[in-house]
């Protein structure tokens, strides 16, 4: 995998992480909204969900599917670009929620 920069690298991994599971991405958003709508909202928490169960799943998925044996996923995908989608993601889902779009 070559990208130009770090940014096109967070762009592929973001899109793939939103597209790759639906089961994933809308499972993750129920329990966001739930946290939300409850007034239970931690940021570290919500950063830590979206970190290991979606970001970490997509990362793996997309080494399975485009990868070469001989890199593993924490090279192809290094932890700086990971926890950046991580953050852009947790940006949107606050973004929905703030203008009352929840997951049910």
């Amino acid at each position: 995998m070559s990208y130009d920069t770090i940014e096109a690298q967070v762009e592929e991994l973001g899109m793939y992480a939103c597209n790759f599971s639906g089961e994933h991405y809308n499972g993750v958003g129920r329990k966001l909204s739930a946290a939300w709508r409850d007034n239970d909202w931690e940021q570290r928490w919500a950063l830590d969900m979206l970190y290991a169960d979606l970001v970490v799943p997509a990362a793996l998925d997309y080494k399975r599917e485009f990868g070469s044996m001989t890199q593993s996923a924490n090279e192809m995908w290094p932890n700086a670009i990971r926890w950046a989608v991580t953050c852009q993601m947790y940006d949107h889902f606050v973004e929905e929620f703030k203008l009352g779009n929840f997951y049910v």
